[in-house]
């Protein structure tokens, strides 16, 4: 045992006595003090990073850093020296801004997601968290939401329904959904641990719209179950019905509204699969952890429980992601 610790065990036994031996008009010891505790000063962490495209494990030319203390171009390389937990903001011409603390990490490079194919700071923002903003604003999104997503690697199961139409665009959609997601797809009759289930119903009780998803996470944020209803078997004879389940696949998969071209833009009826740009925000969001709250942040996950949905076997939550397409374009 240390002084430190004799002292304050010295100074619990001395109270203890005084009190269990003390009579009426008797006047206890007073009780030594306990010693004074210092709190440390916080030091700094110097070190030299790279700055390196996440896409092409190239090193990023021309960056600026702001925020941080004593941040200098070393050969390409950031070398900061500040304390832990210190923000700083990274950015480069098309490239999106990198946020960060400071030390927190213990990240040996800073990577950088490129903007390429006419991607856009808003329109990720957009497709990846939500964002209203934009020239169709709350047309699109309802706003900024903590990120969710399919888990890496997940398989989506998309349960046989036995009714030949619906099993054959729910394949179909399957398919293509499988070949840039990074999610397997396939109709089946049973969903294996840890794979999302999904399911294509007709609901003629669908007066708004033609089709909806209701896509539902867990408490983490992972998507957990896809329900895509559609108005009656006629909906599914339309030219676009497979596009209107691969788009609310990528829903499931993480992906909101945009106001470019594409699958999830306002014309989605147009395109059959994701385009360039959307293969872009596919990639950037296979990168990031579900629970950031913004298109740069690698702080940790941020829970924000109030606007994360909890999904059980038989009922999705009240407060689920819910999308509502009709023919040409999407109706919020």
């Amino acid at each position: 045992m240390n002084v430190y610790g004799k002292t304050v065990l010295a100074a619990i036994v001395a109270s203890t006595l005084v009190l269990v031996g003390c009579t009426k008009g008797s006047s206890p010891l007073a009780p030594e003090p306990l010693p004074a505790v210092s709190t440390p000063v916080a030091t700094t962490i110097s070190a030299t990073l790279p700055v390196i495209n996440k896409f092409t494990g190239q090193p990023v030319n021309g960056w600026s850093v702001t925020g941080a203390v004593a941040a200098t171009n070393v050969a390409g390389s950031v070398k900061v020296n500040d304390k832990p937990g210190s923000l700083m903001t990274i950015a480069a011409a098309n490239y999106l801004p990198f946020d960060t603390l400071w030390g927190v990490s213990g990240r040996t490079q800073f990577d950088m997601f490129e903007l390429r194919y006419g991607n856009t700071v808003e329109k990720v923002r957009q497709a990846i968290y939500g964002s209203n903003n934009g020239a169709n604003g709350t047309l699109l999104n309802p706003g900024i939401r903590p990120l969710v997503k399919i888990k890496n690697g997940s398989e989506v199961v998309i349960i046989a329904s036995g009714i030949a139409e619906l099993d054959a665009v729910a394949s179909a959609g399957a398919t293509i959904f499988s070949g840039k997601s990074g999610n397997r797809a396939y109709v089946a009759q049973t969903v294996p641990a840890g794979a999302v289930k999904a399911t294509l119903m007709i609901d003629p009780s669908i007066t708004s719209a033609m089709a909806t998803g209701r896509m539902a996470t867990d408490s983490e944020g992972n998507t957990t179950e896809i329900r895509i209803k559609v108005q009656s078997l006629d909906v599914l004879k339309q030219k676009w019905a497979i596009t209107a389940m691969v788009h609310e696949l990528y829903h499931g998969k993480g992906l909101s509204h945009h106001d470019g071209d594409g699958i999830m833009g306002m014309s989605w009826n147009l395109f059959p699969d994701l385009t360039l740009d959307e293969v872009d925000d596919v990639a950037i969001l296979t990168a990031l952890n579900v629970g950031t709250n913004e298109v740069y942040n690698d702080r940790g996950v941020a829970k924000t429980s109030s606007t994360l949905n909890v999904s059980s076997a038989s009922k999705l939550a009240p407060n689920e992601v819910m999308c509502a397409l009709n023919a040409p374009v999407i109706i919020k």
